[in-house]
């Protein structure tokens, strides 16, 4: 007895065709098994086809998720809905091999997790395109840095658990991105595991969904296991483009102070909140190219709510430049006593760690308001 979790995002052309094929194969090993596809209430309207298909084959069942996304999460609330206690994920893209299903079952007797590998004796990449090839190489050659994984193909999709495995340690799974298999290898201790090798296929229709987010969630998912904390991607890449707004602020505060030859900026012993124009041109500058890059990669938005966005931005980099100003002025001021042949240099530090601290206010208020 087998439940078959299926989630889906856009993939009406490709269910349509493989549903007969899993039928198919399982009736003829008089396999008694469910499938049951999860979908994301995806725009082409995969759901309704599953709807359909649910109709015409008693073995499929539909469920339209309204709200949540993301595959990892798609399959536990596969696993919870499933009927059977043995557990199959499969890509609704057709680019697993499920001719090696009845193998995987039968070395489930013995095993706890069964994986369909790409990188064992009788696997291969087959058709899939060069550069995922790579990028799915050097990914687990940089896991295996970071974390021992206990097994060779970790980024797999096409694996066999049993339910009441997933259901006893729910707790210490995180449900988030694409790579819900990498959770269970990390996270679930004494797993006996095999893996069984295939040839990868090549997607006939449709879009594969590996993108920056996707890479960016999976080295996420390999630091909070390996520090044991809690990263989202949009605060990842928030991070990566406040670091270079870092950057940005004070090559263009250094450029405005040669320009304008702004001495002004070493005299402000005890003037707290005086910052040079030197320091403004920087933080305008630098606020520029972070919205942009938040507003069109970071939270992924189009030109309509561009306008709107930038004004809340502003607004909220208002209250950030008043604690990057207050922290490089009080520091700045508070280190001439003893930093005074190094102001020059001070007043840099200083306006780094104001930069850094107005970062994480500005972070939660622009996630909530701005690009809620």
């Amino acid at each position: 007895m087998l439940s078959i979790i299926l989630p889906t995002y856009n993939e009406s052309e490709n269910i349509t065709k493989y549903i007969p094929i899993l039928h198919s194969l399982f009736s003829k090993v008089n396999l008694k098994f469910e499938i049951l596809i999860v979908d994301d209430n995806s725009p082409d309207k995969t759901w309704k086809i599953a709807e359909d298909l649910s109709k015409q084959y008693n073995s499929v069942r539909s469920f339209n998720r309204i709200g949540d996304k993301g595959l990892s999460s798609a399959v536990l609330f596969g696993i919870h809905q499933a009927k059977y206690e043995t557990i199959c994920v499969l890509d609704a893209d057709m680019q697993h091999d499920e001719s090696i299903v009845p193998k995987m079952l039968e070395e489930m007797k013995n095993h706890d997790l069964v994986i369909g590998s790409r990188k064992v004796v009788g696997g291969e990449y087959g058709e899939m395109p060069f550069y995922r090839q790579v990028m799915s190489k050097v990914a687990d050659r940089i896991a295996n840095l970071i974390i021992p994984i206990p097994a060779k193909d970790s980024m797999s999709g096409f694996f066999m658990i049993r339910k009441k495995l997933i259901l006893d340690n729910l707790e210490k799974l995180n449900p988030k991105g694409f790579k819900i298999l990498l959770e269970i290898l990390c996270r679930i201790p004494n797993l006996k595991i095999k893996e069984i090798g295939y040839s990868f296929r090549q997607r006939v229709h449709g879009k594969t969904k590996l993108s920056s987010m996707v890479i960016i969630e999976y080295f996420t998912s390999l630091l909070e296991i390996r520090f044991n904390i809690s990263i989202t991607a949009t605060f990842i890449k928030y991070s990566f483009v406040g670091i270079m707004g870092v950057f940005v602020n004070l090559l263009f505060q250094f450029l405005s102070s040669m320009i304008l030859e702004d001495n002004a900026i070493v005299n402000y012993e005890n003037q707290f909140f005086k910052p040079s124009l030197a320091v403004i041109v920087g933080f305008e500058v630098s606020l520029l190219s972070n919205f942009f890059l938040n507003h069109f990669w970071t939270f992924n938005k189009t030109l309509n709510s561009l306008v709107p966005s930038l004004l809340k931005f502003h607004l909220i980099s208002i209250l950030g430049f008043l604690i990057q100003i207050s922290v490089w002025a009080f520091l700045f001021s508070a280190w001439l006593h003893y930093l005074d042949s190094y102001n020059g240099l001070a007043t840099y530090v200083s306006n780094f760690i104001g930069i850094i601290t107005a970062f994480v206010s500005n972070f939660y208020l622009n996630k909530n308001v701005t690009w809620k």
